[in-house]
């Protein structure tokens, strides 16, 4: 019997612009060890997450990618996402004597 795993994502404004991480659970609990893939094209890159089932890519490209998760007495979970572009660093100016 295979069991469902749980895969939110995100990305990360403000760190590097292709960053793209989520956290893989089941029935509300982290799932670590589990073997996390992204596939861009014929580009693919793997890593593992970690003990709060956080995984991380860096500098992926932008535009369409698939994360597919696999574990061992769980069925594979694939999703469609989409890296966004850079956006920019946020600006904060003030004014007058005013301490922040």
């Amino acid at each position: 019997m295979y069991a469902a795993l749980l895969l939110a994502i995100g990305q990360r404004a403000g760190v590097a612009a292709s960053d793209h991480y989520g956290q893989v659970t089941f029935a509300g609990l982290p799932v670590p060890g589990a073997t996390v893939v992204a596939i861009q094209g014929d580009t693919q890159r793997a890593t593992v997450t970690d003990q709060q089932g956080v995984y991380r890519f860096g500098n992926l490209a932008d535009g369409a990618c698939t994360i597919r998760v696999e574990m061992v007495g769980f069925s594979p979970l694939s999703e469609n996402v989409t890296i966004p572009p850079p956006a920019p660093p946020s600006n904060c100016t003030t004014s007058g004597t005013q301490t922040i």
